[in-house]
């Protein structure tokens, strides 16, 4: 979550949510919040239920929809660099990452951070 005080909305820019599932995806929150897809777990009773609607199982939440493809560069980052860490320590096959992913630089990161979290 992005508010460190005063907690009244969990919101979230960069999240990956496949990973805390047991499979290793792409796709982050914000571009899904944006598409037709559904997720499934124990909150919705493991029934398929719409991203755009997510607001409906997590009141609480505020996931704003970005749809232009740009997904987080530090995703791409740590899914290309840490990957097989990744799939270990959550007990998960490791998947083909984009060769683009594992080009990335830290530096080029850190700046779309900033960019983020500072503008």
């Amino acid at each position: 979550c992005e508010h460190h005080v005063a907690f009244v909305k969990h919101s979230v820019a960069m999240h990956r949510p496949q990973c805390l599932s047991g499979l290793m995806g792409f796709d982050v929150c914000t571009s899904l919040v944006g598409t037709t897809n559904t997720f499934r777990n124990r909150d919705t009773s493991n029934q398929p239920h719409p991203y755009k609607r997510y607001h409906d199982v997590y009141p609480e939440w505020s996931i704003p929809s970005d749809t232009s493809g740009t997904s987080s560069l530090y995703w791409k980052w740590v899914m290309g660099h840490y990957s097989r860490e990744v799939a270990q320590l959550f007990d998960m096959r490791e998947t083909q990452i984009p060769s683009e992913w594992k080009a990335l630089r830290w530096n080029d990161v850190k700046r779309d951070l900033e960019r983020a979290y500072h503008s």
